[in-house]
């Protein structure tokens, strides 16, 4: 095994015009997203046969690969970052986000691009693909590890028992993805039938038993939800609100061919507004400072006809505003720790820690409008998603 001793190169030493240039250079197979006014940074690096590792301090940077960057270099193999700073790692499979203290994997042969964050004693090890054949089943995920169950195996499996007394000193966190309360934003009741069939969760919620467009999401929680029921038209196959777009699916009774009792409708708003000022109350009684909150949103959210009905649709607006939605969620809940999981966007991403994408898979087993249940399985064992008061 070929030791290469420790080498150390810092900016400091450059003049403030060069020094970003001077970073880039050395990171060639990635563009970084940094700002050069100011840059400064360092790097300790230590070779071990093919493999390298490196302490990193840095100004806030980003670095990214893209395909076009990954044909021209041809480079190939594996990237573990740990990183002090929270952060973010987009894919071609949605957007990951990493919690401080934790390893991200990112495999050279396929593009991502990180969050701007600074690298303050950031731990990176650099492994050609032959050195761990065993990993080639994740490419293009970006994992999550715990320290005492992978970094041994990791340190072992590449034979770089040299650097081994770095494991006493490094704490890695399980991603945080325990939370106090699963709350759905609709688009309508399938969010809330896997909520509740996963989770075993049996509380209602107010998107519950609606159909609600995306864009009609920010003004509902900036309202507070003023003005429900104020402003309806009543159809034989649905009662509308005409305020905020929502088809009341299942609220008002019907008759058995499935149409709206329209005579029975009136008679039945007070009620429906004082059990819906009661779900919102709790809610918000809920909703404490520090309280830990997963909001999921799925595509659905105009009236369907049947379990064949596309996975993804992209409806109403040129791109999904989701930072609208995430801002709102941000003042209707202040001081709460939440994400907002929106499900089946298709390619459609925005670029905000809390938020969380996933398309769910058909597993071959969707007979109505709940979709594949195993597919929602899936998604929520992949984020690791843990429901944390199952007394409730």
């Amino acid at each position: 095994m070929t030791l290469v001793p420790r080498s150390l190169f810092t900016t400091d030493t450059l003049p403030e015009r060069d020094r970003f240039e001077a970073w880039r250079s050395l990171f060639s197979a990635h563009d970084l997203d940094a700002d050069p006014v100011g840059f400064s940074g360092s790097i300790e690096t230590v070779v071990v046969g093919a493999m390298a590792l490196r302490v990193m301090n840095a100004t806030p940077q980003g670095p990214a690969r893209s395909r076009s960057q990954i044909r021209r270099d041809g480079q190939d193999g594996f990237i573990l970052h740990l990183s002090r700073h929270a952060y973010s790692v987009e894919t071609e499979r949605g957007i990951v986000e990493v919690p401080a203290g934790a390893v991200s994997l990112n495999d050279l042969s396929q593009p991502y691009r990180r969050s701007r964050v600074p690298e303050t004693g950031s731990l990176i090890l650099a492994l050609a693909r032959i050195s761990l054949p065993w990993l080639g089943s994740y490419q293009q995920l970006s994992l999550i590890f715990q320290l005492d169950m992978y970094i041994g195996q990791l340190i072992h499996r590449a034979c770089f028992r040299e650097l081994a007394s770095v494991r006493s000193g490094l704490m890695l966190r399980k991603a945080q993805m325990k939370f106090d309360y699963i709350v759905s934003l609709g688009g309508n009741c399938e969010v809330s039938a896997h909520i509740g069939r996963y989770f075993q969760i049996k509380r209602r919620g107010m998107f519950d038993w609606w159909i609600v467009p995306f864009d009609s999401l920010p003004r509902l929680l900036n309202n507070n939800f003023a003005g429900l029921f104020d402003h309806l038209s009543v159809k034989p196959e649905a009662v509308y609100c005409s305020k905020y777009g929502i088809v009341h699916q299942h609220d008002f009774i019907r008759n058995s061919t499935e149409e709206v009792v329209q005579d029975r409708v009136q008679d039945q708003i007070p009620y429906l507004k004082e059990k819906y000022a009661g779900i919102l109350n709790r809610l918000k009684s809920d909703a404490k400072p520090g309280t830990r909150i997963l909001f999921i949103r799925s595509w659905r959210e105009i009236l369907h006809e049947g379990p064949n009905y596309p996975r993804h649709l992209i409806r109403g607006v040129p791109r999904y505003n989701f930072e609208a939605v995430i801002q709102a969620v941000s003042e209707f809940v202040p001081g709460v720790e939440f994400k907002c999981l929106f499900v089946n966007y298709g390619d459609q991403t925005c670029y905000d820690s809390r938020a969380l994408f996933h398309n769910v898979e058909d597993r071959g087993d969707i007979k109505d409008w709940t979709g594949s249940h195993l597919g929602w399985d899936d998604m929520f064992r992949r984020f690791d998603i843990e429901w944390d008061m199952p007394n409730r």
